[in-house]
């Protein structure tokens, strides 16, 4: 009798002992995955701070361009309006015209055309993960700031660039008439200007639509704090009742240890 309870106590012993390393070997196992899921955490929230970064760059660039585009055509236009009598002055004063429309304007706005492309690739990116981004609390309650939005937005922004771009080439063009026909320098003029304003008015609207795109990017800065905030609480108190359950578990198997001690112990 003896003997069997001997080896009961020793199988007790050799069972919990291994369940009491498993239980050990289990908690720091749990904080080695919280630290490599957190590092992919904090690299996958990186990537989206600096994206968001870059569009928020980006489009202050875009937006200085558009007010400087708009500042230029505004003195272009009043030049046009106030041209000379004489033909030979006209010529001088529309080549430095044509002169400022090429450097100071339209190739800006190439460059700022450039910039929302760019711009609207990184927001595709970030589209697609905008879905997770919407589980926060704070970007359920602001949806104008998802990535999604944003696209749209910034697309519709690039439409209306490529028609600026298209009628300041006709700008372009009239001011050509005038130069090389100054005796209907006064009637071309009034079309260029015309032409002039309409640009005005989309440039002024451009740059409303490119400050609310920006402030969309703050609120997605504040979603993606809000979500990175979440994860790291609900990681941590993962670990933390995960470890609790293992060091119970491993609590009880000493217990078991203890109590198979006696059985080993007794003596034949």
């Amino acid at each position: 009798m003896n003997a069997i309870r001997r080896t009961a106590g020793l199988g007790i012993i050799l069972l919990a002992s291994v369940m009491l390393i498993l239980c050990l070997a289990g908690i720091v196992g749990v904080w080695l995955v919280k630290g490599r899921v957190d590092a992919i955490g904090d690299g996958i929230f990186k990537a989206a701070d600096n994206s968001l970064n870059f569009m928020d760059e980006k489009l202050d660039r875009i937006e200085n361009a558009f007010k400087n585009g708009n500042r230029r055509i505004g003195s272009i236009s009043n030049a046009v309006n106030s041209l000379p009598d004489n033909e030979a002055e006209i010529k001088t004063k529309i080549t430095s015209l044509l002169k400022l429309l090429d450097e100071e304007v339209f190739e800006p706005l190439k460059t700022a055309e450039t910039w929302i492309d760019s711009t609207h690739a990184v927001a595709v990116g970030v589209g697609k993960v905008s879905d997770a981004v919407v589980t926060s609390e704070y970007a359920a309650t602001h949806k104008d700031s998802m990535g999604i939005e944003m696209t749209e937005r910034l697309q519709s922004c690039s439409e209306s660039l490529v028609e600026i771009l298209t009628t300041l080439q006709e700008v372009r063009q009239g001011l050509i008439d005038i130069r090389d026909d100054a005796a209907s320098a006064r009637r071309i003029a009034a079309r260029v200007v015309a032409r002039l304003a309409q640009i005005e008015t989309r440039m002024a609207n451009l740059c409303q639509r490119i400050e609310r795109v920006q402030a969309g990017i703050i609120e997605m800065k504040g979603a993606a704090s809000d979500l990175r905030d979440r994860f790291q609480w609900w990681t941590m108190l993962g670990a933390v009742l995960l470890n609790l359950l293992l060091a119970w578990f491993a609590a009880s198997q000493i217990g078991m240890i203890l109590h198979g001690l006696p059985l080993f112990r007794r003596r034949m």
